[in-house]
């Protein structure tokens, strides 16, 4: 993980470095939502944090580059459950997870300084670290009961992700060199990201509302 981390790094950073128009630090709010169209499923969500940096030409409309790592921290729950013949099965599980991001635009369309990018995202999980229980009932009794951590198939947490993203910003300009940029970002995830053993298909949609302060190089 670590070397996909500093490769990843080097390739953004050798792009900035042929071509920089802007380079831009945000920071802001994160939450994850999960999703997996079950009725009988229930997930929660806490606030987390988003820290990243980005690279992006904002003086061309239409096609153009904007590539953005960051650092997304987020915390939640899920519930989920399954009834059979056999009896019952629950997944209860807190979740806490830090994952690295590297985002790609290829489209950004703006007008009186409001900028729409669009592209995909990639996510790699750095840390995880989930508390809960699997249990299986017959009628009231438990059948069996185990630690969430130690079910191997299926994973809790996908290690690598990805989905499609897109950002909404406005820029104000402090002359030629600065601008200030709050954004809202939102990811919607392609892959199964979490799975439980009763429901192995959960997804997320991801949003990001942060400020960034961008530095301009013509």
């Amino acid at each position: 993980m670590k070397i996909r981390f500093i490769l990843l790094s080097f390739l953004f950073f050798t792009i900035t470095s042929l071509s920089a128009q802007q380079l831009e630090i945000f920071s802001g709010w994160h939450q994850s939502n999960l999703r997996d169209g079950r009725s009988s499923s229930n997930f929660s969500y806490d606030n987390g944090y988003v820290l990243g940096i980005s690279y992006d030409n904002p003086n061309m409309n239409g096609i153009a580059s904007r590539i953005t790592l960051s650092y997304t921290n987020f915390e939640g729950g899920l519930y989920t459950s399954q009834t059979t013949d056999a009896g019952e099965s629950i997944s209860t599980v807190l979740i806490k997870n830090s994952d690295f991001n590297i985002a790609v635009y290829p489209f950004t369309f703006f007008a009186h300084d409001i900028y729409l990018s669009l592209g995909a995202q990639a996510s790699f999980l750095l840390d995880r670290q989930s508390l809960g229980r699997q249990t299986n009932l017959i009628g009231s009794t438990i059948s069996m009961e185990r630690d969430i951590n130690d079910i191997k198939d299926p994973d809790l947490h996908m290690d690598f992700t990805y989905g499609l993203a897109a950002r909404l910003a406005y820029s104000f300009r402090i002359g030629n060199a600065i601008s200030l940029t709050p954004q809202y970002n939102i990811y919607y995830g392609i892959g199964n990201e979490y799975a439980t053993v009763e429901s192995p298909d959960i997804k997320t949609w991801k949003q990001n509302l942060s400020f960034g302060v961008g530095f301009n190089f013509n």
